[in-house]
């Protein structure tokens, strides 16, 4: 019978944990202890970092972010941690429509707290990702932000739930007839 190889990398950490303590209670009276007492502190370091891992998704920890998502299960974007490397098959969004939308809210900032509303050069932020299955180019899913506020929002600063009451305000809009058939043709 073939043996199934696991993929979570927690299993493989135990597995791993398992081996140790095995090995080293029959190799107690070989190896000098501080031995195995080293090993058994950087086995369950790792054990704890990958159940870190397991509960939060992956990522966030700085320069442990590089390691991506190793779990299952949606993230909070509503996507599968085991799509780290999805390609997204939503379209960019035109440079005319953009400058559209710019106009529609009056070629400012639309986070609320910004110290620089009327910035030039203003960008059009996705609030779902395009890289999640779920993103939209509807208008609930684009905010105008400035570059600073736009840098924030790509970091999940603030976060999406906040930005997503930003594109529900029915006054943002300053020129509402720009983008009065937006959703129908995005």
């Amino acid at each position: 019978m073939a043996r199934r190889s696991s993929e979570d990398p927690v299993e493989k950490v135990f597995a791993v944990l398992l081996a140790v303590v095995i090995g080293g209670t029959l190799a107690w009276e070989l190896i000098p202890h501080w031995i195995i007492y080293t090993a058994g502190a950087i086995v369950v370091c790792a054990v704890a970092i990958g159940i870190v891992f397991k509960i939060r998704g992956g990522g966030g920890f700085g320069f442990l972010s590089s390691f991506g998502r190793i779990s299952s299960g949606p993230n909070s974007y509503g996507n599968s941690r085991d799509s780290v490397e999805y390609v997204s098959k939503l379209p960019p969004i035109s440079s005319r429509d953009q400058a559209r939308l710019r106009q529609a809210v009056g070629d400012r900032c639309e986070n609320p707290f910004c110290k620089q509303p009327e910035h030039r050069g203003l960008h059009v932020h996705h609030i779902v990702p395009r890289s999640n299955p779920r993103s939209t180019n509807q208008l609930d899913n684009l905010i105008v932000l400035c570059p600073n506020c736009h840098d924030d929002a790509g970091h999940g600063r603030p976060s999406i739930a906040v930005q997503q009451t930003w594109a529900q305000d029915r006054h943002r809009f300053v020129n509402f007839n720009v983008v009065r058939n937006w959703n129908a043709t995005h």
